[in-house]
């Protein structure tokens, strides 16, 4: 969050919930490789300020 720009952290604190911000604490990656996940793939959108991670096992996504 300290790394965006004012505009963008302001509407990330006006519009997201409470839960939001620890989630993007997180290293969900990290997390899911952990569990076993082992295929990832990711998209970026909005100059990379959101990511749609898709995870799966055994190669699957």
């Amino acid at each position: 969050m300290d790394a965006m720009p004012f505009i963008h952290r302001a509407v990330f604190k006006t519009i997201e919930c409470q839960y939001a911000f620890d989630y993007i604490k997180h290293d969900w990656k990290g997390i899911l490789k952990e569990a076993r996940f082992s295929a990832f793939e990711e998209h970026f959108y909005m100059k990379e300020y959101v990511r749609l991670l898709k995870a799966g096992k055994n190669g699957c996504i």
